[in-house]
């Protein structure tokens, strides 16, 4: 699923070019994409968000939002808010700014992807390292210990749950959409962030 960066609705930052004209102080909670994402967008973007570290969780990003005491927040997943705050959805309490993942979400057609900002190669470098991982979702891990025939029951035994119609009709109920992806798309994402060159990972710290 796509993240996505957004902003409360008294902010007064609606979009990307909004967030350039001033300061902006924006939650994040450590070292991760929540402060990874504004960071790129300031780089590249030209955005003034200034990062605010440390909030222990979610929920005390978005009671900051809430309060006024951040214009926004870094990262989260776009079904995530579905699923926890559709009120903020409906009510148009939140702006997303830009979405991040390989395709624009059905929910968010005008809402640019981080990709779509860059302006030069090494740009996009960079929105792709950022990108990728939301691609992967949460994978499933064995070790390469695994003999084959084990992996193929485990394989066979996920490909199966994602089509079983009790566990669909519940993800439905959470709002939690279920877009499995194939072994070898996930072998290929995983080496295209393997290949990433050391100059753009840096960028990221």
């Amino acid at each position: 699923d796509n993240n996505v960066v957004v902003t409360w609705h008294t902010s007064g930052i609606k979009t990307i070019e909004d967030a350039t004209k001033k300061d902006y102080p924006i939650g994040a909670t450590g070292l991760n994409t929540s402060s990874q994402y504004p960071q790129a967008l300031n780089m590249v973007a030209g955005t003034r968000f200034k990062i605010i570290l440390g909030y222990p969780g979610a929920n005390e990003v978005n009671l900051a939002m809430e309060n006024g005491e951040v214009a926004g927040r870094g990262s989260n997943s776009w079904a995530s808010y579905k699923a926890t705050k559709p009120d903020w959805i409906r009510d148009k309490k939140m702006n997303v700014l830009v979405q991040i993942g390989l395709e624009r979400s059905p929910d968010l057609p005008d809402v640019p992807l981080l990709m779509e900002l860059a302006k030069n190669d090494e740009d996009k470098k960079l929105f792709d390292l950022l990108t990728i991982p939301d691609a992967v979702g949460r994978p499933y891990i064995v070790s390469k210990a695994v003999p084959k025939d084990r992996l193929d029951i485990l394989r066979a035994g996920f490909d199966a749950t994602m089509k079983d119609a009790e566990f669909l009709a519940e993800a439905k109920k959470l709002q939690m959409p279920i877009e499995p992806i194939s072994p070898q798309r996930m072998a290929e994402i995983t080496q295209r962030i393997l290949a990433t060159p050391k100059n753009i990972v840096d960028l990221t710290k």
